[in-house]
């Protein structure tokens, strides 16, 4: 998130989100906003995976109406329970949420569409969810906690 330059004593206010699946995961999260009224879109960062099975989660929060279909393409080796989910926002908070199973893989990042329509428009939101795994599961895979993903940039590393 890029904070603009702030005068001394100034405040700038910022959504920060975290979403914490139903075993008690807790990552950061990133998110959309779509207007029209309003709909939030919080999806994770990345999951981390500690065994074969792991919880996609997306919360869908709305000032007014929305139809969402959420879709994930997991890299090849994973598959998700369920191609697409669908709900109806209406004011409210709605979670959609995909079980992913690895069952031989590329531990790459998973690909994310989200088609929303709203007041008879139809929009398209693309992302990506991260995929960092435990350090024992790194380990029996024999690759980085970041999968076969580049590593993050670090400042410090030459």
């Amino acid at each position: 998130m890029i904070v603009p330059t702030l005068k001394r004593g100034a405040v700038a206010r910022s959504y920060l989100q975290v979403v914490t699946t139903s075993t008690a995961k807790t990552v950061p999260a990133k998110y959309t906003i779509k207007t029209g009224s309003e709909l939030l879109v919080i999806e994770p960062e990345y999951i981390e995976w500690s065994s074969a099975q792991e919880l996609y989660p997306f919360v869908l929060q709305s000032l007014g109406n929305w139809d969402v279909t959420t879709s994930i393409s997991p890299p090849s080796g994973f598959v998700a329970n369920q191609p697409s989910l669908s709900t109806q926002v209406n004011s409210e908070l709605k979670v959609l949420q995909f079980t992913v199973t690895d069952v031989g893989s590329d531990w790459v990042s998973t690909k994310v569409k989200h088609k929303v329509k709203h007041n008879g428009k139809v929009y398209t939101i693309d992302s990506k969810i991260g995929i960092k795994l435990s350090k024992e599961l790194a380990k029996k895979k024999g690759l980085s906690v970041y999968g076969q993903e580049p590593l993050p940039p670090d400042p410090n590393r030459k």
